[in-house]
């Protein structure tokens, strides 16, 4: 079945930007750097913090794209299958607008629709970017705000990190798999940021059961494997009192699963 891909909650900017990889850079042993450019990215809207947008690939063993401005969801279900692109939801983690450039951070692994394609890919390759959407809507009376994310949401906690005011306290908690996933960033002074290495036998889950969170109304963030997800929004819920209304928590991906169109 293929469709439009569903976020609950998501504020969505939908369009069609063509364009294809300027760039790569490895930026941890697990992450890989694709730089997007071209004049298609001229109307990617600026859209908030925690931007994010349906990367659109080639079909498997091809390097053309199948798609172009007239794109749409239901015209997918319509197409051959050998003609269908594949994709998945990927979190922009820089935007240079001036140099009509986005950068994609890509975890590799071995059954992402687009994992593969990253690791492979060259400056021309062709791709697109529907969106993009934003899920990162905090109340306007939010005193402080708690991110949590594992690997794949990574991109996007840093990111809001990146686009938050200096002045507003937040506690991050980013779970990874060892050291050299741990980013070398460098928080303002209202950010608590932690990391929680799977290699220690760490858990974001138990870093976020033994927080205590500043007082007043906050706003609760969160990305990653779904039954880690769920664990956390019920934490914030349930050990923190965080209402619903205040709380964003999204599931990027099921372990044992394959995401994405195919």
């Amino acid at each position: 079945m293929f469709g439009m891909p569903n976020k609950r909650g998501a504020e969505t900017f939908p369009r069609v930007h063509l364009c294809e990889v300027v760039r790569t850079r490895q930026v941890t042993p697990m992450v890989q750097r694709v730089t997007l450019g071209g004049c298609g990215l001229a109307g990617f809207p600026a859209v908030g913090a925690d931007a994010f947008a349906y990367l659109l690939l080639p079909p498997a063993g091809r390097s053309d794209l199948t798609i172009g401005l007239d794109f749409d969801w239901a015209h997918v279900r319509s197409m051959a299958k050998d003609e269908r692109p594949r994709g998945a939801y990927y979190s922009v983690r820089h935007h240079r607008p001036e140099r009509l450039e986005i950068d994609l951070d890509v975890v590799l692994h071995d059954d992402g629709v687009a994992s593969g394609w990253a690791a492979a890919a060259a400056p021309g390759d062709k791709a697109a970017l529907w969106g993009p959407r934003v899920l990162f809507l905090p109340p306007t009376d939010a005193a402080w705000t708690l991110l949590v994310a594992d690997d794949t949401a990574v991109p996007a906690m840093l990111s809001i990190l990146d686009h938050w005011p200096a002045d507003h306290r937040v506690v991050a908690v980013a779970e990874v798999a060892d050291a050299a996933e741990v980013r070398d960033v460098r928080p303002g002074p209202c950010v608590d940021l932690r990391w929680a290495r799977r290699d220690r036998g760490e858990r974001a889950a138990d870093v976020v059961r033994t927080l205590r969170l500043p007082p007043g109304p906050g706003y609760a963030w969160g990305g990653g494997e779904h039954a880690w997800i769920q664990e956390l929004d019920a934490l914030a819920a349930d050990v923190h009192g965080i209402d619903a209304d205040r709380r964003s928590f999204t599931s990027y991906w099921r372990r044992n699963q394959p995401t994405g169109l195919r």
